[in-house]
């Protein structure tokens, strides 16, 4: 653990900030991390962590778990809305800044980080889902921990619409990829013509929406009145999560950055 240093003359201040030198990238095999703008004043310290993606699955970056060392204690940064799990995507990058407050303990000239909940999302499973039928003799379907149901159906002769909300209620990171599913009609299939409906990402407890567009030539079938049989596929897959380590990273005053703001 890094130990901090209350920052000498500046003690009892309140208005008085410290800001912290900028950092080379922490780098891993998996991961780079950048800090930056780090800052410390008498209520709050703070810094912001952007973590590249070096791999070609995704990473859940759970900031809640991380933890910042100080002399006076260790603390987990503070979490709310668009603070909380990031997913980044492969070979891309996302950031969230870590905060803690709570008492008057942080003008510092030093902490540390430990980035612990960082995981990746690697080989993910198909979850086999059971063919649906429409018209619907059910609206609700699983596929191992995906829960789904049918939320709106339109049928015209040469086009259906199918609406699905699905929520991932497994451990790991869940993919919903609706533009991989088909439908049988007499013997033919044919895919989804949305293509708007891309791959989406959840977390556990998520839930995502998207509709299914299927064209059909009516020398095949009149799909107002045909019995039709959607194919899931690969629509819904599935990850495990394994930590991803990153070292320890110290930030320290700099001295003439915070003598220039001050």
């Amino acid at each position: 653990m890094f130990l901090a240093i209350i920052a000498a003359g500046h003690a009892e201040d309140a208005d008085h900030t410290n800001h912290f030198a900028a950092q080379p990238p922490t780098e891993t095999e998996l991961v780079s991390v950048q800090v930056d703008d780090g800052v410390a004043r008498a209520d709050f310290a703070k810094v912001k962590a952007t973590i590249t993606n070096n791999t070609d699955d995704y990473l859940l970056y759970k900031l809640a778990e991380s933890v910042m060392h100080f002399e006076h204690g260790d603390y987990n940064p503070n979490t709310g809305l668009m603070k909380g799990d990031l997913v980044i995507d492969p070979k891309g990058s996302g950031s969230r800044t870590l905060e803690a407050s709570d008492g008057e303990h942080f003008h510092v000239d030093a902490f540390s980080i430990d980035l612990t909940g960082l995981y990746r999302a690697a080989d993910p499973a198909t979850d086999e889902a059971p063919d649906f039928q429409l018209p619907a003799s059910a609206n609700d379907f699983s596929a191992g921990d995906w829960n789904c149901s049918l939320t709106g159906l339109k049928q015209e002769t040469k086009e259906t619409k199918a609406d699905f909300k699905c929520t991932w209620l497994g451990e790991g990171l869940g993919f919903a990829s609706p533009n991989k599913a088909g439908i049988e009609v007499e013997g033919q299939t044919f895919a989804n013509n949305n293509k708007r409906a891309k791959m989406k990402v959840l977390r556990p407890g998520d839930s995502t929406k998207f509709t299914l567009v299927f064209n059909v030539p009516a020398k095949v079938a009149d799909m107002q009145f045909a019995t039709m049989q959607i194919q899931w596929r690969d629509t819904f897959s599935s990850a495990a999560l394994t930590a991803v380590e990153v070292p320890t990273i110290e930030l320290v005053i700099d001295e003439s950055l915070t003598a220039e703001k001050n």
